[in-house]
């Protein structure tokens, strides 16, 4: 717990540090009010490498965004059975110099599951341009409310592939990731920091007429510790997500 305080703390003076530093040499961002609408169907619903479906999911999501802020309702539904989760986000983002920063506070909420407590997440992406069409960023989460999560920590470090036309952009993603005491004890039974998981990820986002789009995707996880989780190490996920921004 101490050391996941000093590692937020940390966080959070090194984002002020670079805001005051490069505040005055920002643009002004734009003060138009614009929305946004997403159905993803997936094959299986993965989060964090683990799979919390048996079958397909549908996960419609709406947003709307002023100025650098973006405020998002995102829901959970199995086709097979009902609706079980509604999340709310509240994002920012912002480029500073050469870095993109998006911290966001996430609310989790689970319908029909009893032994499961709301989750509250702060998450902060940092992005920074390597060479060419390539970039690499850090994603850090921090866990609090749950009994489960509560007080834990997930995060890691990836790079990013881009490359495409205003109308079609190929995206292809590894993230290799780092659990905390309580996050991997909670998940996987056994209390101790360690790298937890490796993914990669790809999609190709197709844009069309009236601000719509189509994007197909996958993604494939693997528990890369073997400490960690010995059987059904191994998840994947193939997706379309079709959306309008207006």
């Amino acid at each position: 717990m101490k050391n996941l305080k000093i590692i937020l703390l940390l966080s959070v003076i090194s984002f002020s540090n670079l805001s005051a530093e490069d505040g005055a040499s920002l643009d002004s961002s734009s003060k138009s009010i614009t929305c946004g609408a997403e159905i993803d169907y997936n094959s299986k619903y993965l989060w964090h490498g683990q799979a919390y479906s048996d079958g397909p999911v549908l996960q419609p999501s709406v947003w709307t965004s002023y100025m650098d802020f973006t405020l998002t309702a995102w829901t959970n539904y199995e086709i097979q059975e009902n609706l079980n989760e509604t999340d709310v986000i509240l994002g920012y983002s912002r480029d500073i110099g050469k870095f993109s920063i998006e911290p966001s506070l996430s609310y989790y909420n689970y319908f029909h599951q009893t032994d499961t407590a709301p989750l509250l997440e702060f998450s902060a992406k940092i992005t920074h341009p390597l060479c060419g069409k390539f970039s690499v960023y850090t994603l850090q989460n921090f866990y609090f409310l749950s009994g489960d999560f509560g007080d834990s920590y997930f995060g890691g470090l990836g790079i990013n592939f881009e490359s495409g036309t205003d109308s079609v952009k190929f995206n292809i993603s590894p993230f290799a990731s780092l659990g905390s005491k309580k996050y991997n004890r909670e998940n996987f039974g056994h209390g101790r920091w360690a790298i937890n998981m490796l993914s990669l990820d790809a999609a190709v986002e197709c844009s069309l007429p009236g601000g719509w789009y189509v994007k197909p995707h996958y993604t494939f996880t693997t528990i890369s510790n073997k400490a960690l989780l010995e059987d059904n190490r191994n998840n994947s996920s193939a997706g379309i997500a079709i959306g309008r921004e207006f």
